[in-house]
């Protein structure tokens, strides 16, 4: 009687369930763009990016980000706000890419 070979076992580092700056920056957005790394780490922030402009409305606009601005580009300003605000990456990952657009494109920030 012949046995099957049992499939190879995956093993994942465990992650947080919510991210950190630091989380977001650490497993992530140190990676060049074009790894897989890179790749989560600009969609995460895009992804958290189009929530912030999708729940724009009249006078409540948490950030402002202009439509000219490419997915790049954004992703460049908030690495660079994580890795100049260690302090700040304690807080959540979503608010830490709202810090960092509100610091860059601050004319709607202020305006809430």
């Amino acid at each position: 009687m012949a046995t099957q070979a049992s499939a190879p076992m995956v093993v994942m580092t465990p992650t947080p369930s919510f991210y950190t700056g630091d989380n977001l920056l650490e497993y992530h957005c140190s990676s060049p763009p074009q790894s897989p790394n890179g790749a989560v780490c600009r969609a995460y922030i895009i992804g958290v990016t189009d929530m912030y402009r999708a729940s724009r409305t009249g006078r409540n606009r948490p950030i402002c980000v202009p439509m000219t601005v490419n997915q790049g580009e954004v992703q460049q300003v908030v690495v660079a706000w994580l890795q100049a605000n260690p302090l700040m990456r304690k807080e959540s990952a979503a608010i830490a890419v709202r810090n960092a657009l509100a610091s860059r494109w601050p004319e709607c920030a202020t305006n809430r």
